[in-house]
């Protein structure tokens, strides 16, 4: 895969038009009217807050990955954790477009958390908060996430100047008091750190804040691995069956019974849509069916990237 650095990615998508008009029609937002003026008005700050929500569109719309932005790509072991919070930004766009709105129009919140934990909203910000989350008909649950990674924001870049542990130890503290699911907590913490590098240009907090959780805890990492192999497996046997190259249509289809003959070539021909085998010789009859049921797996496959 080419890679880019983070600027050049983002100077290249600041100049995508159908990205920078679809970001103008979200500040159009009814919600935003008495707010937004005064942001545009204010160039450098407007000017970080299309940015920030260009590059969010860009993840939305396949447009940029994040696997292909040079300073992330160089960390291999982070491939999967990095296609982890992109599905996490395409599962919650709205709660994180509705982050980036709250967060730059003016400073709604006043994070103390390293001495507090508390956040204090004002009570033009509750009302605006509400507004958005019921424009977007964002869930209470997601209204509460937005809420905590809000108020964290700044605690990343204190903590991950550098590859920091504790830190993570930190935020799963916090997690498990507010009876939250500290993952979530965590990743999507991650991605508002991510956005907010979009200002400085620069993503090595966080890049320290994968770091940090990488080094944590291996068992946390395994656990992940596992989950994401398990689903993984799932969705290419829910694709063979869609296709009817699972044990019970290959079967029917060849009018035979479960065997060990059987069931190698029920194998072979799954490996071949993977591209891991070539196809094995197949019975004249039933030789163009079963080709086309292993090309379309091999297509779904590879539109998923599994």
């Amino acid at each position: 895969m080419e890679t880019t650095y983070f600027s050049q990615a983002l100077d290249r998508l600041n100049s995508d038009e159908h990205l920078l008009n679809e970001g103008e029609d979200l500040l159009k937002t009814h919600e935003l009217e008495s707010h937004i003026e005064a942001l545009l008005s204010d160039t450098r700050r407007a000017n970080e807050l299309r940015l920030t929500m260009v590059f969010l569109l860009a993840i939305i719309h396949d447009r940029v990955s994040l696997n292909s932005i040079e300073e992330l790509s160089r960390i291999k072991t982070y491939k999967e954790q990095l296609e982890d919070l992109e599905l996490l930004i395409k599962e919650q766009a709205a709660t994180f477009q509705v982050y980036i709105l709250m967060h730059r129009i003016g400073e709604v919140l006043t994070p103390a958390l390293h001495r507090a934990e508390k956040a204090i909203w004002t009570k033009e910000a509750q009302e605006l908060l509400a507004s958005l989350a019921e424009h977007y008909r964002l869930e209470p649950h997601d209204v509460m996430h937005l809420t905590e990674i809000i108020a964290w924001q700044r605690f990343p870049h204190r903590a991950f100047v550098a590859s920091r542990p504790a830190g993570i130890g930190t935020l799963i503290q916090y997690a498990n008091r507010q009876g939250l699911d500290s993952e979530m907590f965590i990743n999507m913490l991650q991605v508002s750190t991510l956005l907010s590098s979009c200002i400085s240009k620069n993503p090595s907090v966080f890049v320290n804040f994968l770091m940090s959780e990488h080094d944590y805890d291996t068992s946390r990492r395994d656990a992940r691995m596992h989950r994401r192999q398990s689903a993984k497996k799932k969705r290419e046997q829910e694709i063979f069956r869609d296709v009817g190259i699972d044990g019970n249509s290959i079967f029917h289809l060849l009018n035979t019974k479960p065997s060990k003959e059987a069931g190698q070539l029920i194998q072979t021909l799954q490996k071949a849509a993977r591209g891991n085998a070539e196809l094995p010789k197949l019975p004249n009859a039933q030789k163009s069916e079963i080709l086309s049921r292993v090309q379309e797996a091999a297509r779904r496959l590879n539109e998923e990237d599994l």
